[in-house]
């Protein structure tokens, strides 16, 4: 579309310069009585395509633009259910914004993971695979004693394998180095007033 455009504009530009260089008098013509079609045209086509049809437009210039949207919309519609699933999964569960803990301690993995979900950027696939490795606060805590030193503890949750998806559309990724910190001030800061960023 833009090279059309570009065509237009260099064959209206051609026609001026050679109108002026000449001694002969050209007289002028619109573009419109040869058949092109102007940009505010197209525009205008498109607007009012998409306010009577309920459709978005997307002007693409290349086979390679259309292919990484088809490929980008395809992967877009594939993810949806899994991103259903998780979304409902979320945070609050049943609707409600507290969990029930029985006398036998049900309820207790629930907790560890919403407490986890506090944390910003943690997502319940990040906190299902370190309430796995590491089912209770106390049991994490028994890790980080026997660490070494405090650069060993920062880093002792950042390779925990995250999987997302299922099936074909499965990819996996690490905790991180970043959230591993994080959860580690969390759990062993004694500063009350300390701000985890």
């Amino acid at each position: 579309m833009e090279k059309y455009f570009r065509d237009q504009k260099t064959k209206v530009q051609r026609k001026h310069r050679a109108a002026v260089l000449s001694s002969v008098r050209v007289t002028p013509c619109t573009d419109s009585a040869q058949g092109s079609v102007h940009r505010l045209d197209v525009e205008e086509a498109i607007t009012d395509n998409q306010l009577q049809t309920d459709v978005m437009v997307y002007l693409l210039e290349t086979s390679e633009e259309l292919a990484e949207f088809v490929r980008t919309f395809s992967k877009a519609v594939a993810e949806k259910p899994a991103k259903k699933d998780r979304l409902q999964t979320a945070f609050f569960d049943d609707g409600v914004s507290t969990v029930k803990v029985d006398k036998n301690g049900q309820g207790l993995l629930k907790v560890w993971k919403q407490q986890l979900l506090q944390f910003k950027n943690i997502s319940p696939d990040i906190a299902d695979a370190i309430v796995q490795a590491y089912p209770s606060p106390h049991l994490l805590m028994e890790a980080y004693r026997k660490c070494n030193d405090s650069t060993e503890q920062e880093k002792l949750l950042e390779n925990i394998v995250v999987r997302r998806g299922a099936g074909v559309l499965e990819t996996s990724r690490r905790v991180g180095k970043e959230m591993s910190r994080r959860i580690y001030t969390f759990v062993t800061s004694s500063n009350s007033s300390e701000v985890i960023k």
